[in-house]
């Protein structure tokens, strides 16, 4: 193993990452006999963590794990994860880094930078906070879940029925 990164994750329960290779294999053809075809194997996996995955599962509610953005993942094989950003250098988890590599003091201040950043939308936490108008209460994060007929699943709590 030669020199090692840190890899930034932004998704909440992390990604694995698969390399593959190009290798020829022999198919069988109808009628007897074969030809040689191209398939990807894969030779290699890098699990990164989420960032859930540093904070305890019975502080998930607190103010720290509501702003937790990026779960880091140390002693990462350098020249894998190039391996696998060559690979998927269109993926949308590249173009907009949601992973990306670096030293550890890089990383950290990028993932600090991009923290503000609305790229994740989708997989942040809920946003539980509700707003009310005209004594109707509407959850803030459009995807809160809401009644079947289409009203929100929630009421003020003099309206709740009983």
């Amino acid at each position: 193993m030669g020199d090692t990164i840190t890899v930034a994750c932004a998704r909440p329960n992390g990604l694995v990452l698969r390399i593959f290779d190009w290798t020829e294999v022999p198919e069988p053809m109808q009628g007897g006999g074969s030809k040689m075809v191209k398939r990807s194997v894969e030779v290699d996996r890098i699990k990164l963590n989420g960032y859930w995955d540093i904070i305890p599962r019975e502080e998930r509610d607190s103010p720290r794990a509501m702003t937790a953005r990026h779960g880091l993942t140390h002693g990462v094989d350098k020249a894998l994860y190039e391996k696998w950003v060559h690979q998927n250098k269109e993926n949308p988890l590249v173009k907009n880094k949601i992973v990306f590599g670096a030293s550890e003091p890089t990383v950290k201040e990028v993932a600090k930078e991009l923290q503000g950043e609305q790229r994740y939308k989708g997989h942040d936490p809920l946003d539980p906070t509700v707003v009310f108008n005209n004594g109707i209460g509407r959850p803030k994060d459009p995807r809160f879940p809401r009644k079947v007929d289409g009203t929100p699943a929630i009421e003020p709590a003099d309206r709740k029925s009983a």
